[in-house]
């Protein structure tokens, strides 16, 4: 296996995300990381968070250790709206897409396809041990 450097793998993932409809952000500061962080949260989940509400999502993104903070993005999260209400939303859509859905279904009917001709070799070849054997002590 050949090794890439790091700029060209990088390259060809943007180049991968700009076919796929993605667009250049400018992140000059941790302030423009931020908004963009949170309009991505809203369009992601059809939400506007206010500037109170996006402080509970940024602490709950602050909370615990790295392999509790990878818990937490993999989750749907719960804060309370400025006016009481409940807010679900999540960082990542962990449900893949309709077409994903159908690769993946397509693989296991395959796997299915594969083990139950696995499966019928196996028969058979018990069938002909049974009759190998009937064959040497008759």
């Amino acid at each position: 296996m050949s090794k890439q450097p790091e700029l060209i793998l990088e390259e060809q993932l943007v180049n991968q995300l700009q076919i796929l409809g993605y667009g250049n952000v400018v992140i000059k500061d941790e302030k423009a990381l931020l908004s963009n962080l949170k309009k991505q949260l809203e369009k992601h989940n059809n939400i506007v968070f206010s500037d109170k509400e996006f402080d509970k999502v940024i602490n709950i993104l602050n909370k615990g250790s790295v392999f509790e903070k990878a818990k937490t993005l993999r989750e749907k999260q719960h804060i309370l709206k400025d006016n009481g209400d409940n807010l679900y939303f999540e960082f990542i859509n962990s449900n893949p897409c309709i077409e994903e859905q159908t690769k993946i279904a397509n693989f296991l009917s395959a796997i299915d396809d594969k083990i139950n001709h696995c499966q019928l070799q196996i028969e058979k070849t018990t069938v002909w041990k049974k009759g190998l054997l009937q064959q040497l002590f008759c």
